[in-house]
């Protein structure tokens, strides 16, 4: 037993893991399985693996089949996955879409991108035709083509920004005049690539310039206008114009100090709650702007993390350190209808962010800041 997780180093999970019911009827089962049985269900695995596989490829869906025995995964990449950063870095969104188009039609796929396929002998004719009949002929759906089962599937990805040129290290903010570095529009023309073949019919951004930089070669790669939404800009903080990084003594000083009365507010900047009703707001806007398609929205790390929080039912209030928002990173929410059915988080540009800019760094002392990101 030391062998398994938490102690040990082999994964196990299981509602029933232990349970002496659970483990008795398991081994019955064992014991009552014969070669016919995994003969069929080898069959099954097979036939089911070929009709998913099909649909996507017919389609040109980058995608990714995993098997061990008659266990098998659907990755949306177009990369070999042989561990859980491979499996990470696929697009996580195309999952979410495809399953609940399937489970619109009756078939109940694993609810998560990174779960294995079972199948078993109550796997009969009657359900693999089920199985077929539901998979939707156009997982990708392109411009002007809606796609039986999907046509009221919209999918709104909240972008951050590229890295901005900010060499003094100053939390900026809403303050105007701060673009994109070099990097940060290499960033931006990376996403743009990346999404270059999504169904995007809307492209919106906050209307500060880093934004507007970053949402540009997006739009221009769809044929699209920018449009801006003021409900997308940065949060409001108050010490906007400072430096206040690691090791600067910002939090030292006692003039700073009434601001810093209520982390659970903020006393420094503007609520959480009032981020939460204008950034819902926003992505209402591009969902109805983009029905049955997709739309971009690029905003700011800081909004795009507490709309987040507030969708997945987390609290407001958080460590800095640890929002899951990179520089030019996608966060996707799908909706069905007006309702929001999963949120996915992918980060495209990933190898052009600095080490110490990723989601969950450490703060690096004379590192280059991203302040007001």
């Amino acid at each position: 037993m030391g062998h398994l997780a938490p102690a040990g180093p082999v994964y196990q999970a299981g509602t029933l893991s232990g349970n002496p019911v659970a483990t008795a009827a398991g081994l019955a089962q064992l014991r009552l399985l014969d070669e016919a049985a995994y003969d069929k269900v080898n069959a099954v695995s097979e036939e089911i693996q070929g009709l998913v596989t099909g649909a996507l490829a017919k389609e040109g869906v980058a995608h990714r089949l995993q098997t061990a025995s008659n266990m098998f995964s659907v990755f949306f990449t177009e990369d070999e996955v042989r561990n859980y950063d491979d499996a990470k870095k696929q697009e996580a969104f195309r999952f979410n879409a495809f399953f609940h188009s399937m489970l619109a039609d009756g078939v109940y796929l694993p609810p998560s991108a990174f779960e294995s396929w079972f199948v078993s002998t109550a796997h009969d004719e009657r359900a693999i035709e089920r199985i077929a009949a539901a998979l939707p002929p156009r997982p990708r759906r392109r411009r002007g083509h809606g796609g039986a089962g999907m046509s009221d599937i919209t999918v709104v990805h909240l972008m951050r920004h590229g890295e901005v040129h900010n060499p003094d290290g100053v939390l900026y903010g809403r303050r105007p005049g701060y673009h994109l570095s070099e990097l940060g529009r290499q960033m931006a023309d990376r996403v743009a690539e990346h999404l270059a073949d999504r169904d995007i019919t809307h492209v919106v951004a906050s209307p500060l310039e880093r934004a507007q930089e970053t949402a540009t070669p997006i739009a221009k790669a769809h044929g699209l206008d920018l449009a801006s939404d003021e409900r997308l800009i940065e949060a409001a903080n108050v010490f906007e114009g400072k430096t206040f990084g690691v090791g600067d003594g910002a939090l030292k000083k006692p003039s700073n100090w009434k601001h810093l009365t209520n982390p659970f507010q903020p006393s420094w900047g503007e609520p959480y709650v009032e981020q939460v009703v204008r950034m819902m707001g926003a992505l209402d806007a591009a969902k109805d702007a983009a029905r049955g398609h997709e739309a971009v929205c690029v905003s700011h790390q800081l909004p795009i993390w507490i709309v987040r929080s507030f969708v997945e039912k987390r609290r407001l209030w958080h460590d800095p350190r640890r929002r899951q928002c990179t520089l030019a990173s996608l966060t996707s929410f799908t909706y069905r209808g007006d309702k929001i059915v999963s949120v996915g988080y992918s980060e495209p540009a990933r190898d052009l962010v600095p080490a110490h800019l990723l989601a969950g760094a450490k703060p690096v002392k004379g590192k280059s800041k991203a302040f007001g990101a």
